[in-house]
């Protein structure tokens, strides 16, 4: 029988500088993640960077056509936000990966229980994606845990997108 050997794509590298560029905050659907971007959509206002928002009804699907085209049209690149399971860690990788197809580099904020799932999913896609590991778990987090926690995510996360192509590092799974 023949054999193939499946080829990982590399993501799309972000710009190095933000500045004049729209950063879109993705709500995957997920219990917390509306909240947790609120957080971090104010760290990034307060660094003077422009945000936009995009949000889908569920976790446990793919983005909508039309979400997807909204992000296409409006955003110069995604964090995508907040996966703390296997489902919407799969799902959240498909709309990260048919973001970077179309042109958006993108970031995804992933609690690190879940690096195995994450790497079965972007070996099976064929794409090697930007994701950003958190702590495990999210849910019954107070708010000002949350808060802190996209405090410390912040700088992680603008650092990871904009990130130079020669100086990224492999992703740790």
């Amino acid at each position: 029988t023949g054999e193939t050997v499946s080829t990982m794509r590399t993501r799309r590298w972000p710009p190095d500088d933000l500045t004049g560029k729209t950063v879109m905050l993705f709500d995957i659907g997920k219990a917390r993640s509306r909240e947790f971007l609120n957080y971090l959509d104010d760290i990034l206002k307060a660094k003077g960077l422009t945000t936009a928002r995009a949000a889908k009804a569920t976790n446990a699907k793919t983005a909508p056509k039309e979400v997807i085209d909204y992000m296409v049209k409006e955003a110069d690149v995604v964090i995508e936000a907040l996966s703390d399971w296997v489902s919407c860690t799969s799902c959240g990788l498909h709309d990260l990966n048919e973001l970077d197809k179309q042109g958006i580099p993108g970031i995804f904020l992933v609690t690190k229980a879940f690096k195995e799932a994450a790497a079965i999913q972007s070996n099976a896609l064929g794409f090697e994606p930007g994701i950003y590991w958190m702590e495990h778990p999210v849910q019954n987090r107070t708010p000002e845990e949350l808060r802190n926690m996209a405090k410390d995510a912040a700088n992680g996360v603008l650092e990871m997108i904009t990130i130079k192509e020669n100086k990224a590092a492999k992703l740790d799974y």
